[in-house]
């Protein structure tokens, strides 16, 4: 272990708080994207299985992330504690940040051009979307790829890294941005005017809008920090989060068909759809009185009637008859009584 003290020990400790908060944010996603899969997994058991698989599959990636960023942990600040040594080691970052991060940017941004397809019925914006993501996802992987071979954290700034994490950095904010705006036009088009619809689609404007600007401002600066501050590794806390915010944009987006009983958004869409349907009648109709208290009061009299209209001891008509009351309130505000009879 050294002792032995950098003379720029103050600038060193940007590695520190860069990837300690980096570390503290993806294990707090990754309980975020937890939450999310098991929601998931209870609310739509038959989900088509492409979607479970690229549900359980992104999990998958997330939790492997987690397990490796873990381990880079322990052995930076655990095991090698006081070490500036291992502090600069890239130990196995070059796999869980460039490699794994552009894997799953790249399938959620896939996901959504194929979502634009079938919005757009065209498949010119779902390949122009596919190609920036898939050369950012190569981008990425000769990032890690150069990454192992330089095996130090300071050496990251050299020429081969800055331009494939450049590239890697702003296909996905490029990506993240057209797909914003696209789903948002798209989903428009297809508003029919209906509260219910409209609804629904004003709630997905805002959950594209709202994610994809949260991926593409994280995009967006780490790479003015990677080019602004390259020896600082300030870099490395929004890097060590990108791919939790892509896989948690993924899940909100198939959470969000979950409706909550009794809850808030349920009792907004009642309340709008019941005003429609209130508004659209001419008339509003309201029972006089219980079932109970109507067979009560019509029970006696119902032998006098029948005697009237059929004979004393004349047999009654095969079938059931009945009756009720209901009150009307017209335009005027006048109630009216009416008895309905089915037979």
């Amino acid at each position: 272990m050294s002792s032995t003290l950098p003379p720029d020990v103050v600038k060193s400790s940007g590695p520190l708080v860069g990837r300690l908060l980096g570390y503290l944010f993806n294990w707090g996603l990754f309980g975020v994207v937890s939450i999310q899969v098991y929601y998931y997994y209870i609310a739509f058991p038959d989900d088509r299985l492409y979607c479970k698989i690229l549900v359980y599959g992104v999990y998958l990636l997330e939790s492997l992330q987690t397990v490796i960023i873990t381990h880079d942990a322990f052995a930076s600040f655990g095991a090698g504690f006081g070490s500036f040594e291992a502090l600069d080691n890239i130990q196995l970052t070059c796999l869980s940040i460039p490699i794994l991060s552009g894997i799953v940017g790249c399938v959620v941004q896939m996901y959504y051009a194929y979502r634009i397809n079938i919005l757009s019925k065209s498949k010119v914006l779902g390949s122009v979307i596919a190609t920036i993501s898939f050369v950012g996802c190569v981008a990425g992987i000769v990032t890690g790829v150069k990454s192992f071979e330089l095996g130090s954290l300071s050496k990251l700034t050299q020429t081969t890294v800055f331009i494939s994490a450049g590239f890697w950095w702003g296909c996905c904010a490029l990506c993240d941005v057209i797909i914003a705006f696209v789903m948002t036009y798209l989903l428009s088009r297809h508003d029919t005017g209906f509260r219910s619809t409209h609804l629904t689609i004003i709630r997905l404007q805002r959950l594209t809008i709202e994610t994809g600007t949260a991926t593409a401002l994280v995009a967006v600066t780490n790479l003015l920090l990677f080019f602004k501050y390259p020896q600082t590794n300030y870099y490395t806390c929004p890097v060590l989060i990108i791919a939790k915010l892509y896989c948690n944009t993924l899940l909100v987006l198939f959470n969000s068909r979950m409706r909550i009983t009794g809850g808030r958004e349920e009792a907004r869409h009642t309340t709008h759809t019941t005003t429609d349907i209130l508004h659209t009648q001419s008339h509003h109709v309201a029972f006089s009185r219980s079932p109970s208290m109507y067979l009560q009061e019509r029970r006696s009299s119902r032998k006098d009637t029948h005697d009237s209209e059929f004979g004393e001891g004349a047999s009654p008509k095969s079938g059931v008859q009945v009756t009720t009351d209901i009150y009307v309130t017209d335009d005027s505000g006048k109630n009216r009584e009416y008895e309905l009879q089915a037979v």
